[in-house]
């Protein structure tokens, strides 16, 4: 299998926020919060590189506060807990029905009013990322921005009328008026040139090889996997579909897929086909997996398969896969196509053909 390690490097955090910050002088500690529409318990790659990075910020002395908002599928998580050393506070939202799920939270923007930090770091450039360019405006606060997979594509009707209103109104001025853009691909970084040309920093995905381990022990069968947000954009439909074909050839494989149920509906979609293609004795479904059991799932997988349909950040999932020592099959749109060697560290798909 493909194997490889990428290491986020920490440094650009600590020398961007610093020459920024009036107050700090290289060594300083900084006092940081941290804005994202969802973090922990939901489990994605968002959410695991912004703890990957924070946490070691965390060791490095500086002061990491998340402020993040209640998920409608995941009840009874605490308002505040510590991840790490790292405070994370959850706030009540508004969040708008599908296609957009973007939230809305007085309560987050009030908090952000009455606190003093040294720097704010939005890691969305939605409705809540709009309150960067509020508060740069009303309070003069450095802001940040971080984006997780930036795209101007739209890919319903309904979001082609809706979203280019949408980014010029909100995405535009929040990326233009940020004090600097963190991306986590190539992709995403030369989306955001297209609006603003300077203090735009690539910075690859975060991700602690520590947990994983390679399984080197032959199997009987070939489980093939894909670890995602189970949502029509990570696009478990065409996996379970292709799986229907591969079975027709092959008995000796055996299928899984595991993540955060983000969508209930499309989750029962999902279990659904795989039922009505009579393939469940070779399918294994997990939902809101604990974080410690995605790491044994890592390994079990020979195969990882993300087909994502707007992929345009460089998935976690991908390098975990090959941390674990997967071989890789995904998109060949978006940020896959530049993090995956085609033939060398994997392989590109029509993520719409299932054959």
């Amino acid at each position: 299998h493909p194997f490889a390690v990428i290491f986020c490097d920490f440094s650009i955090y600590c020398n961007v926020f610093k020459r920024y910050c009036e107050n700090s002088l290289l060594g300083d500690k900084m006092k940081i919060a941290v804005v994202a529409n969802e973090f922990y318990p939901i489990i994605g790659g968002g959410q695991n590189h912004l703890l990957n990075i924070y946490k070691r910020l965390v060791k490095n002395g500086h002061q990491v506060v998340i402020y993040t908002m209640y998920d409608r599928e995941i009840k009874d998580v605490p308002r505040i807990e510590y991840y790490d050393g790292i405070r994370v506070e959850r706030f009540k939202a508004f969040r708008m029905r599908k296609p957009f799920f973007y939230p809305f939270s007085f309560g987050l923007l009030s908090k952000l009013i009455k606190e003093d930090y040294d720097v704010l770091q939005f890691n969305c450039f939605d409705i809540v990322g709009f309150y960067g360019f509020f508060l740069k405006k009303l309070k003069k606060r450095k802001y940040f921005v971080h984006t997780h997979g930036f795209s101007w594509e739209a890919p319903t009707l309904l979001s082609k009328i809706f979203i280019p209103f949408f980014n010029f109104f909100i995405v535009k001025p929040t990326m233009k008026y940020a004090d600097g853009v963190f991306c986590v691909s190539m992709h995403d970084k030369k989306e955001v040139e297209k609006i603003r040309k300077k203090n735009v920093y690539y910075v690859s995905t975060a991700v602690d090889t520590k947990p994983f381990k390679i399984r080197r022990k032959k199997r009987d069968k070939v489980i093939i996997g894909e670890i995602a947000r189970i949502n029509s954009v990570k696009n478990q439909i065409t996996f379970v579909k292709a799986a229907a074909e591969v079975l027709k050839r092959h008995k000796n494989i055996e299928f899984l897929i595991a993540g955060s149920k983000e969508d209930g509906e499309y989750f029962n979609k999902v279990v659904n086909l795989i039922k009505g293609l009579d393939i469940e004795d070779y399918f294994r479904v997990y939902a809101n997996v604990e974080r410690g059991k995605i790491y044994d799932l890592y390994t079990k997988i020979d195969i990882y398969v993300m087909p994502s349909i707007l992929e345009p950040g460089e998935p976690v999932s991908i390098i975990e896969a090959w941390a674990a020592g997967a071989a890789v099959i995904t998109s060949s749109t978006g940020g896959p196509k530049y993090l995956v060697e085609e033939g060398v560290t994997g392989y590109h798909v029509d993520p719409l053909d299932h054959m």
